[in-house]
This record gives C-alpha cells, sequence and structure tokens, in this order.
C-alpha cells in the first residue's frame, strides 16, 4: 500500500481527494482503512520535511552568524548600518535564500548585543587608561576627547553614561576609604593614649619627660611619627600635667599641715627624710614631681592656697628621634 502511494507521487502537499482518483483500492480492503494509511503515510511526510527544514534553518542561521562575524571584522558591516542595508548585503549570498528577513534581523540583533558589549569593553578600557579622564567631564567635553580617540559615535552616548557612573562609584569608593581610614586613625590614636595612660600610671613616663620612651612603646602602632608626638604633647598638658597637679597639692598640703617649712635648699632627699615622719603621702610621690613642686611653692611668697595659683607647667618639650 505504502509503496503504492509512493508510486502516484503521494507527497506532504496532497490532499485524499485528489489521492483517491488516481490509486485503485486493493481487495479486501475498505475505503477508511486506505484514507487512514493515507493520513499516516502524508504525516510521516510533514513530519520528515519539517525536521529536514528546521535542519537547514539551524544550518542556514549558524552559516548566518559566522558570516556576520566575519563581515564586521572586516568591516564589511558596521554596528552603525541600519538594518534595511544590513539584509541587503547578506541576502547577495544566496544560500540565506531560506532565511527571512526577521530571521536575518534576529540574528543581527544578536550580533549587535555581542558587538556593543565588546566594543564597550573595549573603549570602557581605554577611557579608564586616559589620564585626562580621570575626573568628572561634562558631555561635550567628553565627546570631545573620544573624537580625539577615535571612538565611534555610536558608542559614545552609552560609554558617557557608563563613564558618570564610574566617577560616581570612584567618588563614593573615595568617601568610603578616606571614612575607613579616619576611623582607623581614631582608632590608632586611642591606643596610643592609651598606652601613654598606662605608661604614666606605670611611672614609666611622666611630666616634663622626652618622648623617647612613649615613641619607643608606640612604634609598632602604624601612624605617622608626627601624630604620635601630636599625641604626647597634648597628653603632656592634660593627663600627665593633672598628675604632675595631684602631687604639687599633697606636697603643699603636706607642708601645710606639718611646719610649713621650706628653704632654698632642700633637696627631695631631706623633704622625704623630714616629712615622711609625720605623713606616709611623702613615700609615693615621684621624685621628678616632688622637684618641680618644691621649686614652685618656693618661688611663693605664701604657702596659702588662696594666695596663689598652682603653677603654669608649661614645660619646654623636647623633640628627639630614636635612633
Amino acid at each position: 500500500m505504502i509503496q503504492m502511494l509512493k508510486d502516484i507521487g503521494v507527497n506532504s502537499q496532497s490532499t485524499w481527494e485528489e489521492t483517491k482518483k488516481k490509486m485503485k483500492i486493493i481487495d479486501g480492503m475498505k475505503k477508511k482503512e486506505v484514507r487512514g494509511i493515507f493520513n499516516e503515510y502524508v504525516g510521516t511526510l510533514k513530519e520528515e520535511e519539517k525536521l529536514k527544514n528546521e535542519k537547514e534553518k539551524k544550518e542556514n542561521r549558524k552559516r548566518c552568524e559566522e558570516l556576520f562575524s566575519q563581515m564586521i571584522q572586516e568591516r564589511v558591516i558596521t554596528i552603525e548600518m541600519v538594518w534595511e542595508d544590513v539584509i541587503k548585503i547578506i541576502k547577495e549570498k544566496n544560500e540565506f535564500l531560506t532565511l527571512s528577513d526577521k530571521d536575518i534581523i534576529e540574528i543581527w540583533k544578536n550580533e549587535l548585543v555581542i558587538e556593543e558589549k565588546k566594543g564597550i569593553e573595549k573603549w570602557r578600557k581605554c577611557i579608564s587608561e586616559n589620564e585626562q579622564m580621570n575626573n568628572e567631564m561634562t558631555r561635550d567635553a567628553f565627546y570631545k576627547q573620544c573624537d580625539l580617540m577615535n571612538i565611534p559615535k555610536y558608542y559614545q552616548e552609552k560609554l558617557y553614561q557608563f563613564y558618570l557612573r564610574d566617577i560616581e562609584q570612584k567618588n563614593e569608593d573615595k568617601k568610603r576609604k578616606q571614612q575607613q581610614d579616619e576611623q582607623l586613625k581614631k582608632q590608632l590614636e586611642s591606643k596610643v593614649k592609651d598606652i601613654l595612660i598606662e605608661m604614666s600610671d606605670k611611672r614609666e613616663i611622666l611630666y616634663g619627660d622626652t618622648p623617647d620612651n612613649f615613641l619607643l612603646n608606640v612604634k609598632d602602632i602604624k601612624l605617622d611619627e608626627s601624630i604620635k608626638l601630636d599625641l604626647f604633647k597634648k597628653e603632656q598638658q592634660s593627663y600627665l600635667k593633672d598628675q604632675y597637679l595631684n602631687v604639687y597639692d599633697d606636697v603643699r598640703d603636706i607642708i601645710n599641715s606639718n611646719f610649713g617649712v621650706i628653704t632654698p635648699n632642700m633637696s627631695t632627699t631631706t623633704f622625704i627624710k623630714f616629712y615622711s615622719i609625720f605623713d606616709r603621702r611623702v613615700n609615693r610621690l615621684p621624685r621628678k614631681y616632688l622637684e618641680i613642686a618644691l621649686t614652685e611653692l618656693y618661688s611663693h611668697s605664701s604657702l596659702d592656697p588662696k594666695k596663689h595659683s598652682p603653677p603654669s607647667l608649661d614645660l619646654p618639650l623636647e623633640k628627639k628621634k630614636l635612633i
């Protein structure tokens, strides 16, 4: 039966009405059975033809994509071309006649996306390497610079939008970096202050000392030495100064509470030997602070706190670099 259908030229476009006029019914078969075989045969032919067309179309699309890529590289087709001109060029290749205009436009759009992405990446890299374009520019100035760099006008508006975003991101990154640096600086400064206070509490450093020992203790903290010295000076004028003033007040109180005697040549040793008998605080006083306090107290006409104020203590600090 199938052979008969082949012999009379049945194809995927054949109809039953046309076919039944050409064929003879085989003995013992009903018309309904014959028509069923016909429908099945024609259906198979249609499916085979469909698969063949799809395969051919797929191959043509692939060759068309390859041709687009080649023509773009050879500058036969450019990204600035209108699609009518592109279709005309492609259709000159007879092998693509099975592709419709719609198919060709679709392929071209896909190629445009790929080509545009490559172009933007290429020119963005060139812009980022151009020192003149590292800072924010007006649109006109940007376009002028693009022309000098031979960047196609097709890309310039898109590149300008990317450029603005890049500049904005760069400014945000710079601001974030500054904030992080400032925060880190504050943390390091706080650490330096803590070390200075700790050294003072342990009497490893006193008011009026040079910063040598202090700088040695903070050498591993990543801050400029000028900042460390500035912190040292400030603490000398605040925390360390307060420590000394406490000693000054204690010495004055010890003297006033006992004999009120202080002589020009009284040494710290003499003072300690004499006054430690009457006041235990004497043994806790730092020798250096005691010496300064005795000198200051003797220079006043009276030890009465109402008649004079504590010394200014603006002692010069000698800056010494560690060797």
